[in-house]
């Protein structure tokens, strides 16, 4: 897929091995990094993808990502637009979770071309 991944968790070392996983896995990670702001100048420069982040970053909390990976009670107050992998995670089910918002991702950008 062409769609590229952007990890942002409040530790770095975090979200680095969770691009080791994802690129193990043949999943292309565009960048790392531990604030919202970071995040979003990444992907500005993105053509599409997903953000993976924490409940809470160095400058917001996860109601604006697509991806929040946190303990179960916060994914129980999560709104259900928000796709979720509950912590601590197994590495087959973030592979699946991130595999799957990507073909719905490149689904959805598919679409969007074939209107007039």
């Amino acid at each position: 897929m062409s769609s590229s991944i952007v990890i942002a968790l409040p530790k770095i070392e975090d979200a680095k091995k969770i691009r080791t996983i994802l690129n193990r896995h043949g999943l292309t990670v565009a960048s790392v990094c531990s604030s919202v702001s970071n995040a979003l100048a990444s992907i500005s420069e993105l053509d599409s993808g997903v953000l993976i982040c924490g409940y809470k970053l160095t400058d917001a909390y996860y109601k604006d990502a697509l991806l929040l990976l946190a303990s179960q009670r916060i994914i129980d107050e999560a709104p259900n637009s928000v796709s979720t992998v509950q912590m601590p995670m197994k590495a087959s089910v973030l592979i699946d979770t991130v595999n799957d918002m990507l073909y719905h991702l490149e689904r959805r950008i598919k679409k969007e071309k074939k209107k007039p």
